[in-house]
């Protein structure tokens, strides 16, 4: 037997952010620039308040950033500068 994907889930192994979608099922490889490869979007998970009362956040790729913004809810998408590490935009979750 296989170790490998199956034929049909070759198409969807790779990480979805690493591509465009031309047409449905299909998807080509999409080059970023510079300017791009600069930061990081993320999406909120959990927010709390860890030892001593100091507010964290956790985002999807479990990072965790200390003293947020207090307008950053779960469900928000942040730009996070990686060279930093720090919240540079975010965007609200209507």
């Amino acid at each position: 037997m296989a170790h490998g994907p199956k034929k049909h889930l070759k198409k969807v192994a790779a990480p979805k952010h690493w591509m465009l979608e031309q047409k449905p099922g299909c998807f080509a490889v999409h080059h970023i620039t510079p300017e791009e490869a600069k930061y990081k979007l993320c999406k909120m998970r959990k927010i709390f308040v860890g030892t001593k009362g100091i507010p964290h956040l956790v985002t999807h790729d479990a990072h965790t950033n200390c003293y947020p913004d207090p307008l950053i809810k779960v469900n928000d998408t942040i730009q996070i500068d990686l060279e930093t590490g720090n919240i540079i935009h975010q965007v609200r979750h209507w």
